[in-house]
């Protein structure tokens, strides 16, 4: 199947249009002529010097801070083109050199974000559009509010959440229709083809690419009308299978690279759809040496996902040439190509927790050696106030004044030690040593059993809860999708690991399910842990249960945890009877933080316990809690 090119898609339109909205509409026809002077002496000068030297003059020959860094966005775009972990690491100094100036540090995150979607890094990449999208809405930035809303569509699409695509595109394309931005209005309707395309909306998805196609056209943006073309295309090819048109429309995108573009370079997904095109005219060899081609340049540049998309189709197109040998060879390279990416993400995984660990105890450490020192000056300042007391009343009053200052100092030191320390205690919570020691130990078990599949799918589970965990251990609110994920994937763990015996049942309020919305994180799964360590695997007959809901009331959520356990008395009396007991730490890590949030107004979560009983025997616990909901 041809995949419509979504990887990097934005950068020229942004780099462009991006920066001082109110400036660019001033000056927008002064402002083309000096791009076309700048692109007329690019190509004079190109066997002088390279684009990127181009480019780099550009920076040094702006005097206008906001000039500049449009300057400065568009030489990121071409490192794109080059290595994305060399536009990161420039992306990053850009961040330090513009802290301050609000304004461009969202635009900078917004493009950082883009970077982490062509490297394939989507989840990363939704994190940072986030957080870029939130500082543009403080700012009412409307373009940037534009931009950073395609790029959190892209991700979304690529990761398969496509409502939430649509939802932001529909975002974007309301705020470019606001300033009349043409170019960006194309790219929106670009963006809602390639949506409605996934969904299957084949009509729909037509009609908006050849609206985006038009208005390319009428502006001579020749790069998005490329693009386009070959979007349009692969739905030819793909829902319609209709190989006319798409040999027409690859073939029109692959020429308008070539000969109307700036760099007249054709991006390697479109090559790859040129050699799917001569596929269709049985030129075999030529598809080939593309395909390869096409590999080394993704390589290069550390695509993953374009590089995985080119070693799946070059098999194919050596069996079609009747190299058998060479398909096979293909195939094989491909799957270890695959497997190589499964090995290098487990790998980073590990070193995420290690890392995540590390800096959390570093901080707690560094954080309450200062406060010890802070205290330290404080003693001090006692002996030397009682001296000056015995002094003048001016110096007692300005020294007053000043041992106040110190206090709140001291204050501010002491809450910050304790929010460090209990966003560790909440992260340990969820991350439990017995619990990380049964999973492995699980593992273990399906490898000594010589049950490989179930090892590899039982770890791949566990990785991937660990990863949610630590993505989210440092966001104070999270998707509640999200939460609820995780949630899912923990109880299924801990029910492989106990042969399925218990079960467990979700009733999601469909209000939650129809919208986007976030919730205090690192709160819920300690009461799941609670539920099943004391409530169900004390049971000693018959199946547990728990039931948990999810009910929208205005702007608070309401989560009900029920189980049909032995009961908190119960509970309560099977631990005294047990001389080595595992130690919960996870409700009263929760009430601590609970508690610290509600002192410090970062938000109210009210949480009731009740004991259940059926004809005066106990029948489990129900847990209630609600929660702000955004």
């Amino acid at each position: 199947m041809l995949r419509p090119y979504i990887y990097k898609q934005f950068n020229d339109h942004i780099n462009y249009f991006y920066l001082n909205d109110m400036t660019r509409y001033q000056n927008m026809f002064v402002r083309q002529l000096i791009l076309i002077w700048f692109l007329a002496a690019s190509f004079f000068a190109l066997g002088q010097g390279s684009l990127n030297d181009s480019l780099l003059l550009d920076i040094e020959n702006q005097d206008d801070i906001n000039e500049k860094l449009q300057a400065q966005l568009r030489y990121a775009s071409h490192l794109y083109d080059n290595s994305t972990d060399t536009a990161l690491i420039y992306l990053d100094q850009l961040l330090q050199d513009y802290a301050g100036n609000d304004t461009a540090y969202g635009k900078i995150l917004s493009q950082k974000s883009e970077a982490y979607s062509i490297q394939g890094n989507f989840k990363v990449a939704i994190s940072i559009g986030l957080e870029a999208l939130k500082l543009q809405k403080s700012l009412k930035d409307t373009a940037g509010i534009g931009f950073s809303s395609y790029r959190l569509a892209r991700a979304n699409t690529m990761m398969g959440k496509l409502d939430n695509a649509i939802d932001y595109l529909k975002s974007g394309l309301k705020m470019f229709q606001s300033i009349a931005d043409s170019p960006a209005i194309s790219k929106g309707y670009e963006y809602l083809g390639i949506v409605q395309q996934e969904i299957g909306n084949t009509e729909e998805a037509i009609l908006r690419y050849k609206q985006s196609i038009s208005i390319a056209k009428k502006l001579k943006y020749f790069k998005q009308l490329a693009y386009t073309y070959h979007n349009l295309a692969s739905l030819y090819h793909n829902e319609l299978e209709q190989n006319d048109s798409f040999n027409k429309y690859i073939l029109l995108s692959v020429d308008t690279y070539k000969n109307k573009t700036i760099t007249g370079t054709v991006p390697v997904m479109t090559k790859f759809a040129l050699a799917v095109v001569l596929q269709n005219k049985h030129e075999y060899s030529k598809a080939i040496e593309i395909i390869k081609e096409g590999i080394t340049e993704s390589e290069a540049k550390k695509s993953v996902e374009v590089t995985a998309y080119g070693k799946e189709i070059l098999p194919e197109t050596y069996y079609l040439n009747e190299q058998y040998q060479e398909a096979a060879d293909a195939y094989i390279l491909h799957y270890a190509f695959q497997d190589s990416l499964d090995k290098i993400n487990n790998a980073k995984d590990i070193a995420e927790i290690q890392e995540k660990y590390k800096n959390a105890e570093n901080e707690v450490y560094l954080t309450t050696l200062k406060n010890e020192n802070l205290e330290a000056l404080n003693r001090i300042q006692n002996f030397r106030l009682i001296a000056l007391f015995l002094s003048i009343v001016i110096a007692l009053t300005g020294f007053l004044f000043y041992r106040k200052q110190q206090k709140n100092i001291i204050r501010a030191s002491q809450l910050k030690a304790k929010l460090e320390e209990v966003k560790l205690a909440a992260l340990r919570s969820q991350m439990n040593p017995h619990f990380l020691f049964n999973c492995i130990n699980m593992a273990q078990n399906f490898i000594l059993e010589a049950k490989k599949r179930d090892a590899y799918e039982y770890l791949e589970k566990f990785a991937k809860l660990l990863r949610n965990v630590l993505d989210k251990s440092t966001n104070f609110y999270i998707p509640l999708d999200e939460e609820i994920n995780q949630l899912k994937l923990y109880l299924e763990l801990e029910s492989i690991r106990f042969k399925n015996g218990f079960s467990y049942a979700f009733d999601i309020d469909p209000q939650l399910e129809n919208g986007v919305y976030e919730i205090p994180g690192m709160v819920l799964q300690p009461f799941f842990e609670n539920a099943l360590i004391h409530g169900i695997y004390n049971l000693e007959k018959g199946e547990g249960t728990i039931e948990i809901s999810f009910k929208k009331n205005e702007t608070v959520l309401e989560v009900e945890i029920r189980d049909n356990g032995v009961g908190r008395k119960k509970a309560i009396a099977i631990k005294k009877q047990k001389q080595k007991r595992y130690q919960s730490i996870a409700i009263p890590n929760i009430t601590e933080r609970l508690s610290i949030m509600r002192e410090n107004n970062l938000g109210v979560i009210e949480v009731e316990i009740h004991d259940l009983y059926n004809d005066g025997i106990a029948s489990g616990t129900l847990i209630q809690i609600q929660m702000p909901l955004n």
